[in-house]
């Protein structure tokens, strides 16, 4: 692996853990990570700012 960009690295990183190398308390803060995003999708869907990106990255 050397001489690979870390993005590279990185990625093979990414490809070979599991769920299971995760520790819990990690998988259960990006839980709480997720909803909070989620929250926040719901809780700006209306605002100016986010409809104007949502048209803006839409293709349409």
């Amino acid at each position: 692996m050397t001489g690979d960009p870390i993005a590279a690295r990185v990625a093979q990183w990414v490809h070979r853990v599991t769920w299971e190398d995760v520790p819990e308390w990690v998988r259960e803060r990006s839980a709480l990570h997720v909803l909070d995003c989620v929250g926040l999708a719901f809780a700006c869907g209306r605002d100016d700012f986010a409809m104007a990106a949502a048209r803006a990255t839409s293709g349409d």
